[in-house]
């Protein structure tokens, strides 16, 4: 059973809109940096393709005003602008005269934000599956997660809801792994072309893991695997593995 007509549009009009809005990413406050290299080189665009038109020499400082990909819009206290790649933005130095890394620069910006919108997709039980997932930030390793996952799969149409703790014990990884626990419902409902389809629904737990990586101050992918188990209505438990991934939007 696909998904009906008004569900699948608002999906698709707001990863659209995600997707317009992430080549560039605007910085909810200007951070400074130090050049501490003897030159910084600014180019006209973001990559390499763009000519280099201006320099910042050693001891100057910058705002930076945005990301795209791997490159930084910057202003320098002249108010010239340029793009800066993430190489040489990494041996730049804060007001406080630390080296922030990129990685560093996105964790501060993740952990100053507590909620997140994913969108993902993949398998459920061998079959293509879809699914929006929310989740709060209750602490610097802990979050709380509320999530849908539609299959509408070739002989049954099914639903799951789930509310999860997801654990992440190593947030200033770049690429971190995450331990998830939750509860929540299954409801599965056979295609009305099947005469003897059986119908079906029941409380249900998970377990899994997953991999997050930061790819820019508002954005990260994830990828999940997380085993199922269902207390059918007639007592006896069903497993089903998912698999998934998608994008995170984070605010």
């Amino acid at each position: 059973m696909r998904l009906p007509p008004h569900v699948s549009a608002w999906t698709v009009s707001a990863l659209l809109g995600l997707l317009l809005w992430l080549p560039g990413t605007l910085l909810a406050e200007p951070v400074r940096v130090q050049v501490v290299e003897p030159f910084l080189e600014l180019h006209t665009g973001p990559g390499r393709g763009y000519p280099v038109f201006h320099v910042l020499e050693s001891g100057d400082k910058a705002l930076i005003l945005m990301r795209r990909t791997e490159w930084f819009k910057v202003r320098g206290e002249s108010g010239v602008e340029g793009w800066v790649d993430r190489a040489q933005m990494e041996r730049t130095l804060t007001d406080a005269g630390v080296s922030m890394g990129f990685g560093q620069v996105l964790l501060e910006d993740y952990l100053a934000r507590r909620f997140e919108i994913a969108f993902v997709a993949g398998l459920f039980d061998k079959e293509a599956s879809v699914g929006l997932r929310a989740g709060y930030r209750l602490g610097e390793y802990l979050t709380a997660e509320a999530g849908i996952t539609h299959v509408p799969g070739t002989f049954s149409s099914s639903t799951v809801f789930n509310l999860n703790l997801v654990s992440n014990p190593f947030p200033d990884w770049r690429i971190s792994p995450t331990f998830t626990i939750g509860a929540g419902y299954f409801d599965n409902v056979p295609q009305p072309t099947l005469v003897a389809g059986e119908e079906f629904s029941g409380n249900s737990a998970l377990a899994g893991i997953g991999l997050r990586s930061f790819l820019s101050r508002h954005f990260v992918a994830r990828v999940d695997w997380r085993r199922h188990v269902v207390l059918a209505g007639d007592e006896s438990n069903r497993e089903y593995d998912e698999f998934s991934a998608g994008f995170g939007f984070f605010f």
